[in-house]
């Protein structure tokens, strides 16, 4: 039996500046759908990088990323499993219906994002490539898709005001990507659906969350400071999803969930940091964090946002 499998993580939860980016890897496993992936794939894949030769990175985006080496893991990795989908061009445009609508939409609120538009994701050694193609070949694995919410400053801003509280912002984010998987296992006709998730902004407990996907009680239920496991049964689907502490260094879709986040974030402050540089030169780039974004700011001219035709409410984040 088919068996959908995901991997779910964010990034960006804790910055005052820049996007929360929710995102998921898809796989469709044929045969024991719980097994380790990255025994199953470790002639194609690896999840450090001493030894790693030819073969592709998936690890914890923290481990994979640094602002020293920059974002050569993250693009070789995306455009791997891009590579799989078949997609014939590989600008970061061309993956926007794959990654995230959001960004077309923000593009009229934030300018940076229309300059995504030119922007190419390099390719990588043929060899890696088809090296992983055929690994997930021969096990039976199937790559289906990557699946990505970008909510930057605004967006995120006003949900936080409706809902009262960041952690539920990025619960619900998570829960608009299930409802899409679960779509996508109706498309294929798939009756089991795994997910793994990482833990969610400190949060624990996400039963009654989880309720809200079919508005009917969860079948199974395993709650502990560790772990959260909740198995339901949506359309004569059946549904398990848990949240684990560390899920990205457990399950390798969590971690190229990781991966993908926050090269989509990445992606965007870096254009950020090219837009305002642009606009105030000699400007030092920000990563968007606490500290150093409290500095950006008082660094960042008033003549700077105005050319911008942005105010700084619009660009730190209420919580």
């Amino acid at each position: 039996m088919q068996t959908i499998v995901v991997g779910l993580d964010e990034v960006g939860y804790g910055p005052i500046l820049g996007p929360l980016v929710v995102a998921s890897s898809i796989f469709l496993i044929e045969e024991d759908p719980e097994t380790n992936l990255w025994d199953r794939l470790q002639e194609s894949v690896g999840n450090r990088k001493k030894g790693l030769g030819n073969r592709i990175l998936v690890t914890d985006s923290k481990k994979a990323y640094s602002r020293q080496t920059g974002l050569i893991h993250l693009e070789r990795t995306v455009r791997a499993f891009l590579n799989q989908l078949r997609i014939e061009r590989f600008s970061f445009p061309s993956i926007l219906p794959v990654v995230s609508n959001d960004l077309i939409a923000q593009a009229s609120m934030y300018p940076w994002y229309s300059s995504l538009y030119n922007d190419e994701i390099p390719e990588i050694s043929q060899i890696a490539s088809n090296a992983l193609t055929e690994n997930m070949k021969q096990e039976g694995i199937d790559f289906v898709d990557f699946r990505c919410i970008c909510m930057d400053v605004a967006e995120f801003n006003k949900t936080v005001k409706a809902t009262g509280n960041k952690a539920t912002v990025v619960v619900n984010s998570v829960l608009k990507l299930i409802q899409q998987i679960l779509s996508m296992a109706s498309f294929l006709n798939v009756k089991r659906i795994i997910i793994y998730c990482d833990r969610l902004g400190g949060r624990k407990f996400y039963g009654n969350a989880i309720k809200t996907l079919a508005y009917q009680e969860v079948t199974d239920i395993i709650e502990s400071s560790k772990l959260s496991k909740y198995k339901l049964n949506i359309d004569r689907k059946e549904l398990s999803i848990q949240f684990e502490v560390g899920a990205d260094d457990k399950y390798l879709p969590v971690a190229l969930a990781s991966m993908m986040a926050k090269y989509v974030r990445e992606k965007v402050m870096q254009h950020m940091n090219d837009y305002f540089i642009k606009l105030q030169p000699g400007l030092k780039p920000t990563a968007g964090y606490w500290t150093d974004g409290w500095r950006w700011l008082k660094d960042v001219e008033d003549e700077t946002l105005d050319k911008s035709g942005l105010e700084r409410k619009d660009l730190v984040r209420i919580k």
